[in-house]
């Protein structure tokens, strides 16, 4: 089976439906992985129906895979010829279907790997014991081939939702890369990681199973030839007064002996004698040869039941079949006819050599099952592992900025965490140097952006705030005002005669006279408030949170100020000053126009009135 992926992940939460060649084409691969098995040892066979339905849950989520598991399900009951079995596979299907639809509704992503996990918690919790109770208590196996069937079939359904998730991300990685249904690290090294731990551990349990089942079979074979060249010298009569218990040595056998004689006087007679008459007619009537599945000896059969349900426990009803064709020998025994010849049938019961490979599949097969729940433990934390660290290593990237870091720091890329794997530490390492040469260059790009800020709205001359930026504090501090119900005074100023001094002293003196009266008023305000110019030699002060009996103080002060100023250059020298025109802000009337006009008209009064003085704007004008 996300900013950087959690390792929790590689499918969108949320899938298109199915088309319908698709969903056919998983639903026949469901029946018919159902249908066609691959055996491992004698009586132990795997199927791969439950891939398909695996597959259509990790690509269509919802309950696609469900139906699919429960319409194989069916064709899985046909043929089993008991209920039980397609049971616990369609539980099996819910549980993972259940689990996977709660995980996508709850993180808006399928963790695939996890998958894998809840297949074998349901083997754990509720697949084994089910098994248990419906084929010991309810079919009456056995317990050993019981527990060979729970853990066959456990290990059966944790390798087919192995090989569903390996399918897809196959797929994701190499046949059909896309970038918006990425494969997290952690659903790798988990998949591919449990993959190879256990294919091994298969393959050498395999080949050792056929190998035991083929050593086994050649000894029972040699011992049933043994027994069908030893049971020549005993004489017809000797079988027929045997009856059913006939044993040579530890072997149980029944032993069919069919001569054919002919001689040159008389056509070829057949006859036939054995030990078990009953047994042999149950054998030829009842029994089926299935020989093609279970045998891998030439010259051995085994004749199954062909009734029963579970194939285990056919084959511990079964029994092994050799002939041995021999010629027969003459009345003293002396020297064989050669038209004479007898065909001797030695059939012997198969339980307890299939009790014996029983015995030691199921000791491989715990191992084997033992091995894939530490594989998956092992596997799990190792893919944790590589998740924590990387995840670690990201977390300054895709954490929340902290709400104490502002200005400056708050621009700034973090680094990324130390990782103990040295691999990673290395390009850790290289991304960090590069992360600071871009902390660097973004800095001094931020102080470059409020230098250039701060030069535009600055007067260059005067170093006093210009009048783009009074227009823009101005209509800030008014809504500040009004939204906080504190006063707010304007002072708009003009240098009396101006333009005199400029012609008789020429413009650098005029400027320097800017520049002194610029920095007289500039230090004779709060630090709160704001000084600006507005134009040629006129400014305006904006004092925060300052009533106008307040303000009137401060104009009178700044008044005085100027006029004491001494302006020089070389032998020349005069002083200046100034007319003042104060206003404050009517909460409920004024707006930023009407605020700078009252300013302007109280100004105008102030130059009206012989200048050099301070006029406040009246209360209310009507």
């Amino acid at each position: 089976m996300e900013p950087f992926p959690s390792g929790k992940h590689f499918l969108p939460a949320r899938q298109p439906h199915p088309t319908i060649p698709a969903f056919a084409i998983l639903l026949w691969g469901a029946i018919f992985g159902t249908l066609i098995n691959v055996p491992i040892t004698i009586g132990i066979h795997i199927f791969f129906g439950s891939i398909f339905a695996v597959l259509a849950l990790l690509i269509w989520q919802q309950w696609w895979g469900l139906a699919i598991g429960g319409l194989a399900a069916l064709v899985t009951w046909a043929t089993w010829g008991h209920p039980w079995g397609t049971i616990i596979y369609v539980l099996e299907i819910t549980w993972l279907s259940v689990a996977t639809n709660r995980e996508s509704k709850a993180q808006e992503r399928v963790i695939n790997d996890r998958i894998i996990l809840h297949d074998l918690t349901f083997w754990l919790l509720a697949g084994i014991p089910l098994t248990f109770v419906f084929y010991h208590l309810f079919l009456g196996v056995d317990l050993t081939p019981t527990t060979l069937i729970a853990l066959k079939q456990a290990v059966n359904g944790v390798l087919n939702t192995l090989m569903a998730v390996l399918l897809v991300l196959v797929y994701r990685l190499w046949i059909r890369p896309r970038p918006d249904q990425s494969v997290s690290i952690r659903t790798a090294i988990f998949a591919f990681g449990l993959l190879s731990l256990l294919t091994p551990s298969l393959i050498t349990w395999g080949l050792s199973a056929n190998q035991l089942v083929k050593v086994s079979q050649r000894d029972e074979l040699n011992n049933l030839v043994n027994i069908a060249h030893a049971s020549r010298s005993l004489p017809d009569s000797f079988l027929k007064d045997k009856g059913s218990d006939f044993w040579i040595g530890r072997e149980r056998v029944a032993i069919e002996r069919e001569r054919k004689v002919t001689t040159q006087y008389s056509q070829t007679k057949v006859s036939r004698v054995n030990s078990n008459p009953a047994l042999f007619h149950i054998l030829d009537h009842q029994y089926v040869n299935g020989s093609a599945k279970f045998i891998t000896q030439n010259g051995l059969t085994i004749l199954i039941p062909q009734d029963g349900d579970v194939p285990l426990m056919k084959l511990l009803n079964s029994y092994w079949e050799t002939k041995v064709q021999m010629l027969n020998q003459d009345s003293q025994g002396t020297a064989p006819l050669a038209s004479n010849e007898v065909i001797t049938r030695v059939v012997s019961p198969a339980a307890p050599l299939i009790r014996k490979l029983q015995r030691e599949s199921l000791h491989t097969f715990g191992l084997l099952g033992l091995l894939l729940l530490v594989g998956v433990l092992i596997t799990e934390q190792l893919a944790r592992m590589f998740e924590n660290e990387i995840q670690k290593l990201l977390k300054p990237l895709t954490s929340e900025p902290r709400a104490e870091l502002s200005g400056e720091s708050s621009m700034l890329m973090p680094t990324l965490a130390v990782t103990a794997i040295s691999e990673f530490a290395t390009m850790i390492n290289l991304i960090n140097m590069r992360i600071q040469r871009i902390n660097q260059l973004t800095l001094e790009l931020a102080r470059s952006r409020d230098q250039m800020a701060e030069l535009s709205m600055t007067d260059a001359l005067t170093g006093c705030r210009n009048r783009r930026d009074f227009h823009l504090r101005l209509g800030e501090e008014v809504a500040r005002a009004k939204r906080s119900q504190h006063p707010l005074t304007g002072i708009l100023l003009d240098i009396d005669h101006f333009k005199e001094i400029n012609d008789r002293f020429g413009h650098p003196f005029g400027d320097k006279a800017l520049q002194a009266v610029a920095h007289a008023v500039s230090t004779g305000i709060r630090a709160t408030d704001y000084c600006f110019r507005y134009g040629g030699e006129e400014f305006v002060i904006l004092l925060i949170d300052c009533p106008q009996d307040r303000a009137l103080v401060i104009a009178e002060s700044l008044r005085f100020k100027v006029q004491e100023l001494r302006i020089s250059s070389g032998d020349v020298a005069t002083s200046v000053s100034m007319s003042l025109g104060v206003a404050s802000l009517h909460l409920e009337e004024d707006d930023a126009d009407t605020f700078l006009a009252r300013m302007d008209k109280a100004l105008y009064t102030a130059k009206r009135s012989g200048r050099n003085s301070v006029v406040v704007a009246p209360a209310y004008e009507h």
